[in-house]
């Protein structure tokens, strides 16, 4: 989790740094991340980004509470990076774990709502449906898992 330091930042600081993440873990899987892109991509130092979080798992799971905070108030998909994250979630082994932890702890209705999202993902990934009729479809679930 975030040091009280990055707690400490102002919220564009914070933003930049979140958004930096999640572009990494967006265009490639966890397994193949880095720290070093992530700052790059943030334009802070390498020790800066160790003020802030302990390591790439640190930052991973900093991004995935975002993603559940989401999920339980009934919109895990609130932008383009958050939808990009969650595709890369579901391309890599450790994401994939991660989001059904999250989901087993949901109620039915939830359940079947985000099993549905993974399916759209799917379907978008193998291009069977475009990336706006994706985001469109998501959008349309959670609202109505959400009543």
């Amino acid at each position: 989790m975030p040091s009280k330091v990055f707690e400490r930042l102002s919220q564009t600081k914070k933003d930049n740094i979140i958004n930096a993440a999640l572009k990494e873990f967006s265009l490639l899987t966890y397994e193949k991340a880095t720290i070093t892109k992530i700052c790059r991509n943030a334009e802070i130092p390498r020790v800066t980004f160790y003020t802030y979080f302990d390591s790439l798992d640190d930052i991973y799971f900093y991004l995935m509470d975002i993603f559940k905070e989401n999920c339980y108030k009934g919109q895990p998909f609130d932008n383009d990076p958050m939808i990009h994250f969650f595709l890369s979630l579901i391309n890599s082994e450790k994401g994939i774990k991660e989001i059904y932890k999250v989901i087993s702890k949901f109620d039915t209705k939830k359940k079947m709502t985000n099993h549905i999202i993974i399916s759209i993902c799917f379907q978008y990934k193998h291009n069977m449906i475009t990336y706006e009729d994706m985001k469109d479809e998501i959008q349309h679930l959670t609202l109505e898992a959400s009543k």
